[in-house]
């Protein structure tokens, strides 16, 4: 899939880039910024004008709530949170209940994080 993201203010710190430009994206990759790739054709376009497009975000100390305290919070609905924030990396403090001080613990974590579609969201603090 194609996407256009126009219009947004680019802000890439690592590359320092902050400008107004469109950026490229095909098959989940960044193909450009500012100039089209030749031949690309937006199967959809995201509307980024007064709008910021940054590098995804880390949470340094997250608290996934799940296992003990899913009244609060589950991971399904914590990952989700992050992901809608721009949030693309949550490193989980190991202060649920129980613990998460064994491997079986940590496999119910990504296990969980799978099933909710965000993945790639959760890491662990050791």
């Amino acid at each position: 899939m194609n996407i256009l993201i126009h219009n947004g203010r680019v802000i890439d710190p690592a590359n320092q880039r902050d400008e107004m430009a469109d950026i490229y994206i095909i098959d989940n990759t960044i193909a450009a910024i500012g100039d089209a790739p030749k031949k690309f054709r937006a199967d959809q376009t995201i509307e980024a004008s007064n709008l910021w497009v940054i590098p995804g975000l880390v949470d340094l100390a997250a608290h996934l709530r799940e296992p003990g305290q899913t009244q609060k919070a589950d991971i399904a609905s914590e990952t989700r949170a992050a992901c809608r924030a721009g949030i693309t990396t949550l490193c989980v403090l190991p202060d649920t209940h129980p613990v998460i001080d064994e491997p079986a613990v940590v496999e119910l974590i990504f296990r969980k994080a799978k099933q909710s579609g965000h993945s790639k969201v959760v890491a662990l603090v050791h």
